[in-house]
């Protein structure tokens, strides 16, 4: 189908509706990919929390010590992670992660950013 420039529109029409795309996966494969669980919600969830300890922690103790590239490429690799954790936060916000309602609580408080 060739590319074509898309037709004006009158003033004041809605915007066009979007054609999206929906996969065909069985209910059975669904269900499989939504199931909770307690370890696996350890092992992502408290992944990502480690990685921003150690990549902060990185960050404060090498400061001093290494040339401030190092320093500066610590930070994106610290900021990058923090950006990523509002994933973390809407999952974990909808239950989603863990089997255990508390637990995603607790990981969704620990993972949103400190107030400015």
């Amino acid at each position: 189908m060739p590319a074509t420039a898309p037709l004006p529109r009158p003033a004041g029409s809605p915007p066009p509706m979007i054609s999206w795309y929906r996969c065909a996966v069985p209910k059975e494969l669904m269900k499989q990919l939504n199931e909770r669980s307690d370890l696996r919600g350890w092992w992502l969830a408290g992944g990502h929390l480690a990685l921003m300890l150690a990549t902060g922690l990185a960050v404060v103790l090498t400061a001093p010590h290494v040339a401030w590239p190092v320093t500066a490429l610590l930070i994106l690799l610290h900021g990058t992670g923090w950006a990523f954790c509002i994933n973390a936060v809407h999952e974990l916000g909808h239950g989603t992660v863990f089997k255990t309602r508390a637990l995603n609580n607790v990981f969704m408080r620990a993972a949103k950013a400190p107030p400015s």
